[in-house]
């Protein structure tokens, strides 16, 4: 019998291994992405300055218009200046605006996220007793899908 587990968020994935592991399982992992869609927040930002004291002094300015800012550390976007995450594209886009009326230009919208992974374990030739033990474990995560597959 061949079986196919999932699929799992990457929270859950160690935990369905180790659980499959301490039954003496041993499943091929099939991973894939769902696209599409960002996860919905929308970064308002100045493009990276030169260096970071033309970051601090562009923040310095913008604090002064009345315009909370912080400057971003890391790469890849290191002497950006981050101006606020919107959960609505309209919102970031309103805001843009008001910079723009405030002499603030430049300002660029970006949209957040990216795919959520997905594993499912595919267990093949499979005693009664190990599906058993697979079904079991399936029954720790209620959102989980158990199928029976053709065998590889």
């Amino acid at each position: 019998m061949c079986l196919a587990l999932g699929a799992f968020g990457e929270q859950d994935v160690a935990s369905v291994r180790a659980a499959l592991g301490k039954q003496g399982l041993k499943a091929k992992e099939s991973v894939s992405e769902t696209g599409g869609r960002p996860t919905g927040k929308h970064w308002v930002y100045l493009p990276p300055a030169a260096d970071r004291a033309a970051a601090n002094t562009r923040s310095l300015e913008l604090k002064g218009k009345g315009f909370d800012n912080y400057v971003v550390a890391n790469e890849p976007n290191k002497n950006a200046l981050s101006l606020g995450l919107f959960s609505q594209e309209s919102a970031a886009r309103a805001f843009v605006a008001k910079l723009s009326a405030a002499g603030i230009t430049g300002a660029d919208i970006e949209s957040r996220g990216k795919g959520i992974k997905q594993t499912r374990f595919l267990l093949d030739g499979l005693e009664p007793a190990e599906a058993g033990a697979v079904r079991k474990i399936a029954g720790q995560w209620p959102k989980a899908s158990l199928q029976t597959r053709r065998c590889q």
